[in-house]
């Protein structure tokens, strides 16, 4: 495309911050606490650390989901004009992997601490043979207080999340405050030998600029049940299901993706392979038109 004036350097660029929400979405943990009965769920008893007690949390998610991803396109003029932006739909295969190492810490009963290092890489196909990749980084504080311990009344543990600092190569090299937070409540009841439990929570998605336009992802809601069954000791079997809800982005004043909802089935099992390890291991499959999966590994060693 030739304008007058100068030549025209025409950028097209993958807009994936829609996308990538939207995979961590699929992603939501489901945790439940402590029940009354003698054979705790391990699921159960990793909700919180007990009071005075260090863990160290690791764990590994990759992935693959098909969807319908909005390509943010724009049209840069050498006389330094505003870059004219228009978006496009195209359905695209997205793989992600991500990885976390947590530090918690149960300052007080029914109290803990955490603070989290997070990193992602995304990989999407562009145009016949190519592929889009960029990764991401995030250090994340929260916290999670037992309002209610079982009794007559289900046990109710709420807890919250912020992202201090973040950096994604798709929109800056630099450590950047992006504003996301999220909050999230979990109740639980044991019914001898299940413990059921159901989670909320509500993430608060910051803006980013990418090309000089602001991009606003959405925020999301999601609500979590699931069983947890104890076989023995040493081994436990989760499943659950999950429904997320995703508000519309939007970019240069226009929709890059509009609201979706999503539901997904998972199925784990947790297992004690020492005596201050514990190890869960997670396979998420979405329900409906939108084909995705992954597979989580989880690693927690009590100091």
């Amino acid at each position: 495309m030739a304008t007058a004036g100068g030549n025209t350097r025409v950028s097209n660029l993958l807009f994936g911050a829609a996308t990538i929400r939207r995979c961590l979405g699929s992603v939501v943990s489901l945790l439940v606490a402590n029940p009354a009965w003698s054979q705790i769920p391990l699921s159960i008893e990793e909700l919180q650390v007990d009071h005075g007690v260090v863990k160290l949390d690791f764990g590994v998610t990759v992935g693959q989901v098909s969807q319908l991803v909005s390509e943010l396109q724009w049209q840069v003029l050498d006389s330094g004009e505003q870059p004219v932006v228009y978006t496009k739909v195209v359905p695209r295969s997205v793989h992600s992997s991500m990885s976390s190492l947590s530090i918690r810490w149960g300052v007080a009963p029914g109290l803990e601490v955490n603070t989290s290092i997070i990193a992602g890489r995304q990989s999407v196909p562009v145009g016949v043979s190519g592929h889009s990749q960029s990764t991401h980084h995030i250090a994340q504080i929260g916290a999670s207080y037992r309002l209610l311990s079982e009794g007559s009344w289900p046990a109710l543990l709420v807890e919250a999340s912020w992202d201090v600092l973040a950096r994604d190569q798709r929109f800056s090299k630099q450590w950047q405050q992006p504003g996301d937070f999220r909050l999230g409540a979990t109740l639980w009841r044991s019914l001898e030998p299940v413990v059921l439990s159901l989670t909320a929570g509500y993430q608060k998605q910051g803006n980013n600029k990418l090309g000089g336009v602001t991009i606003d992802t959405g925020d999301s809601v999601y609500v979590s049940p699931r069983i947890n069954f104890a076989v023995n000791h040493r081994v436990t079997l989760i499943g659950g299901i999950g429904l997320h809800l995703q508000a519309a982005s939007y970019g240069a004043d226009q929709l890059l993706a509009n609201r979706e909802h999503s539901s997904s089935v998972l199925l784990g099992a947790g297992l004690v392979p020492g005596p201050r390890s514990t190890l869960f291991i997670y396979s998420n499959m979405s329900l409906g038109s939108r084909s995705s999966a992954n597979v989580s590994v989880n690693w927690r060693y009590d100091f």
